[in-house]
């Protein structure tokens, strides 16, 4: 009888070893993702930033040639 509670009692500590291994995994790959999100959410502010710098430097560009063109006459 010693032996069975002996071997149930080994089942329960692999089964909580595993379940904490799977929490951790869990875990690892929530960070990773929030990472990646993080990671993504830069790229797509960056590259907007520089397409606005871009529109922005080519209004510039054109601005003085516009005005001088009659921008606003009648």
């Amino acid at each position: 009888m010693s032996g069975l509670k002996k071997g149930l009692g080994d089942v329960q500590k692999q089964a909580g070893s595993q379940a904490q291994d799977a929490a951790k995994q869990g875990q690892q790959v929530v960070q990773d993702c929030v990472d990646q999100g993080k990671k993504c959410v830069q790229e797509v502010v960056d590259q907007g930033t520089k397409a606005a710098e871009d529109t922005c430097n080519q209004v510039k560009d054109q601005l003085p040639g516009a005005i001088s063109g009659g921008w606003g006459k009648k």
